[in-house]
C-alpha cells in the first residue's frame, strides 16, 4: 500500500502525463480539458463571471516561491540542528510528522519495518535542501524584480493548489527518505568518496543549468514593458533550439538534484512529473508561438532540441 507522500507524488505524475497526452491530441479532446494545466498566454477564452473565482492572478507565482523558501529553510534548520546535536529526531514534533506522512500508508497501516535501511544519508538531505533553497530564493528573486508577467495573465485555482503543495511535499519527500526519521540517535556525520563524487558531478550542472534558466528569464522579461500585453518573438541563447527553454533548464535542474539523492524512488516520480508537466506546457507554448509568428524558425522545437 503507497503512503502518503507517494500518493501524492504518483497522483501528480498520473495527472500530468494525462495532461501530455491530452496535448499531443489537442483536436480531438474537447477545449476545457486542453486548458486544465495551461496558463498565462495559454489560456484565452475562457468565460468570466460566475466562473472567475477558478482564476488566479499568475503573478501568485510569487506565493509559491516564498512558501517553498520559508518550508525549506525550516526544515533545513531542524535538520542541520538535530544532526550537530546528534540527538534523537523524534524529539522533533515536525521530524514526528513527516515520518506518518511517508511510513503510514492509505489504509493507516504502518509501511517501514524498523530497522529499514533509509534510501539517502543526512548529508545527502542536506545537500538538495540546499539546492532547492537556492532554486526557490532565485525563483523568487526574478518573479519579483525580472518577470513582467501582464496583469491580466491568469491560471487556474486547481493550478495555484498543486503549486503550493508541491514545494511543501519536496523538502518532506527528502527528509523522508533519510535517517532523520530513524528511531535511532544520529550518527556523526561522514562523508564517503561516491558521495563527494557524486556532489561534484550534480553541483556544477545545478549551476549550470540555473545560469541559462536565469538567462532565459531574462531574455523573456526584455521583450517587452511591465504589464504589457505585447509579445515579442524571443531569440537568441537556447531560444535558438526550443521555444521554452527556461523549462528545460528546470528540468536539469531537477535531475541534478537526483544525482544527489539517486536512491530516493521518489525523486526519480518528482522529475518524471516535472518533465511531463513542463513539457505539456512547452508544446501548448510551442503551438501559440506559431499562430502568432508566421515566421517562426521552423527548425525550433517545443523544449527538448530536434524531439520535442
Amino acid at each position: 500500500m503507497l503512503s502518503l507522500i507517494e500518493a501524492y507524488w504518483l497522483f501528480l505524475l498520473a495527472s500530468f502525463l494525462l495532461l501530455l497526452a491530452v496535448s499531443f491530441f489537442s483536436g480531438r479532446v474537447p477545449r476545457p480539458f486542453q486548458l486544465l494545466g495551461s496558463y498565462g498566454k495559454n489560456l484565452a477564452g475562457l468565460p468570466g463571471g460566475r466562473w472567475s473565482w477558478l482564476y488566479v492572478p499568475k503573478k501568485s507565482f510569487t506565493t509559491f516561491y516564498l512558501v517553498g523558501l520559508w518550508w525549506s529553510l525550516t526544515v533545513l534548520a531542524i535538520c542541520a540542528w538535530v544532526r550537530r546535536s546528534q540527538g534523537m529526531p523524534n524529539e522533533w514534533m515536525a521530524l514526528r510528522l513527516f515520518r506518518f506522512i511517508s511510513d503510514v500508508s492509505l489504509d493507516g497501516a504502518p509501511e517501514r519495518r524498523p530497522g529499514t535501511p533509509h534510501a539517502i544519508t543526512t548529508t545527502d538531505c542536506l545537500v538538495a535542501l540546499g539546492m532547492m533553497i537556492y532554486q526557490t530564493m532565485r525563483r523568487l528573486y526574478e518573479q519579483i524584480l525580472i518577470q513582467r508577467s501582464s496583469t491580466k495573465s491568469k491560471m487556474l485555482l486547481h493550478q495555484y493548489v498543486f503549486g503550493l503543495t508541491f514545494y511543501i511535499a519536496i523538502p518532506v519527500t527528502l527528509v523522508s527518505g533519510s535517517p532523520f526519521i530513524g528511531d535511532e540517535p544520529l550518527l556523526p556525520p561522514t562523508v564517503s568518496a561516491g558521495e563527494y563524487a557524486r556532489y561534484a558531478c550534480a553541483i556544477p550542472i545545478f549551476l549550470w543549468a540555473s545560469y541559462h534558466q536565469h538567462a532565459c528569464h531574462v531574455s523573456l522579461a526584455s521583450l517587452r514593458r511591465r504589464g504589457d500585453s505585447q509579445y515579442v518573438m524571443p531569440h537568441g541563447g537556447w531560444f535558438r533550439w526550443v521555444s521554452s527553454p527556461h523549462y528545460l533548464a528546470e528540468i536539469f535542474i531537477y535531475l541534478s538534484i537526483a544525482i544527489v539523492v539517486f536512491k530516493l524512488t521518489m525523486w526519480w516520480v518528482i522529475v518524471g512529473a516535472v518533465a511531463a508537466n513542463l513539457s505539456h506546457t512547452a508544446v501548448s507554448t510551442h503551438r501559440w508561438y506559431k499562430r502568432k509568428f508566421a515566421d517562426y524558425p521552423v527548425e525550433r522545437r517545443a523544449i527538448f532540441p530536434k524531439l520535442l
